[in-house]
């Protein structure tokens, strides 16, 4: 934090705007609070995942910016992956095991992939 503060100085001096965020898990900002003196000095803005459509749309943006791929989520998601595991919604069955935490998402992704991959005796 006092890095980006110390970045923000140099830019201001040189009359050029900065605005940093860091981006921390509640469990370090909890611990780096009582460690630090400067406590009050930044604002923090706590973000929890706890609606399904706001986390598929998040999910929908980030597959858009990173393929290119477009439409609605339903479809996207369609072209990505298998529309169900068993009888259940695959999307809603991922986020049941990574709790709407985005890289969680990806990580999970990433080892179905692997094991998909793999060669069955």
């Amino acid at each position: 934090m006092e890095a980006t503060r110390k970045l923000q100085r140099q830019f201001e001096q040189r009359d050029v705007g900065f605005h940093a965020l860091v981006f921390l898990r509640n469990d370090i900002y909890d611990h780096l609070l009582v460690e630090t003196s400067d406590r009050g000095k930044d604002t923090a803005i706590a973000v929890d995942w706890d609606d399904e459509e706001v986390f598929k749309e998040l999910v929908r943006q980030r597959v858009r910016a990173s393929t290119g791929l477009n439409g609605a989520f339903d479809e996207v998601w369609a072209h990505m992956c298998e529309r169900f595991v068993g009888t259940k919604d695959s999307f809603r069955y991922m986020v049941a095991r990574t709790l709407m935490r985005p890289r969680d998402l990806l990580s999970f992704m990433h080892s179905a992939i692997g094991v998909a991959d793999q060669p069955r005796p």
